[in-house]
């Protein structure tokens, strides 16, 4: 082989050389897809998840700041100034909810933690529930070892509303003239705070436990914080029984007498400010009389009480779906833990930039 084919075959090969290290023997080749398509694709994606999701509004008063979760899933809050009360989960949260960390947006008060049966809802398009003490009622007779269906006859009887009024947001049925809902929550919200202060972190589970079982002195509330077997079941330590029960049937009957033959916005403040009332009070304090003294001086926020309504069009549930877009595409998956389009498209947008940094 002369020179001159000795040099073409020297170069040929750079050549081949060169082309398989930049095309293909890299770990990272250099992408087809560039990072703007795949930031559309996510957007793509993002929206067809919240365009199928499912908004919960918390309603014990309205609940702000809340942990809501379903399994693994998050769900995200609206905007707790302008739409308090309102989440989105970012689809179909099937399994049991549970709502932590909540305060009161009407009285600032912190909120017992809240909990619903998981939904079933197969249709497409923007879901609703409501995560309410009634809900939280219904899910604990569960936990007791109720049917789902037993268990909302219970509660229904147990707080003397409807089946179908368990599924709506009390705080927005004050305004519809539903009072006996609207009370029914409050009387649990109190409950739980009386009970919570005899030392029972738990208090509307134990007191499913002790009312699952329908008798002549548990048929309702009233009559069950009146019976002594409900209390001995809830308040574990001796010394603060008796206590207990009279604070309890002192929040209950400042609850109805205070209240009586109030409606809407009237109402909702009247027994917002007993709940005040109670969480600020020790358990000594708990007298109807004092309770009824003490809540004439509580303040509210008017704002906190205002039911705000979400749909795909309003500009609330847009600005939540452009924040999504923005911190999916910055590889934050809060809210998706469950969709594996958009955890598929985050990875793949990952091997991009990767690919493209490579390759510069």
């Amino acid at each position: 082989m002369n020179t001159k084919n000795l040099t073409l075959l020297f170069k040929t090969s750079l050549l081949a050389a060169t082309m398989s290290m930049v095309v293909g023997c890299s770990d990272n080749p250099i992408p087809t897809k560039t990072v703007t398509a795949i930031d559309a694709e996510i957007d793509t994606a993002v929206e067809s998840a919240a365009s199928n999701g499912t908004v919960v509004t918390v309603a014990d008063g309205l609940g702000t700041g809340c942990t809501l979760k379903s399994g693994d899933l998050t769900a995200i809050e609206v905007d707790a100034t302008n739409s308090p009360g309102q989440y989105i989960f970012m689809s179909t949260p099937t399994e049991p909810l549970t709502a932590t960390g909540c305060k009161d947006a009407h009285t600032s008060a912190d909120l017992p933690p809240m909990s619903a049966p998981g939904s079933k809802a197969t249709e497409s398009g923007l879901k609703k529930l409501a995560l309410t003490p009634l809900t939280t009622m219904v899910k604990s007779y569960q936990d007791a070892g109720l049917s789902e269906a037993d268990a909302r006859a219970r509660t229904a009887e147990l707080l003397g509303v409807t089946d179908a009024d368990l599924d709506k947001n009390p705080v927005e049925e004050a305004a519809n003239g539903n009072d006996a809902l609207t009370k029914a929550a409050v009387k649990l919200t109190a409950l739980a705070k009386t009970l919570e202060k005899a030392g029972n972190t738990d208090p509307l589970k134990a007191f499913a436990t002790a009312t699952k079982t329908k008798t002549a002195t548990t048929a309702t509330i009233d009559d069950a914080v009146n019976d002594d077997t409900v209390i001995e079941s809830v308040v574990t330590d001796s010394t603060k029984r008796a206590a207990a029960k009279s604070a309890a049937n002192a929040v209950k009957d400042a609850i109805n007498e205070n209240s009586d033959a109030q409606t809407g916005d009237t109402l909702l403040d009247t027994i917002a400010k007993i709940v005040i009332a109670v969480q600020k009070s020790s358990v000594a304090d708990l007298t109807k009389e004092k309770i009824k003294t003490n809540s004439a001086n509580q303040s509210l926020n008017d704002a906190g009480k205002k039911v705000v309504v979400i749909t795909v069009d309003t500009d609330l549930f847009k600005a939540v779906v452009e924040k999504k877009k923005e911190d999916v595409k910055n590889g934050n998956t809060v809210g998706f833990e469950n969709d594996d389009t958009v955890k598929a498209k985050v990875e793949e947008k990952q091997k991009i930039v990767s690919g493209v940094t490579a390759g510069n």
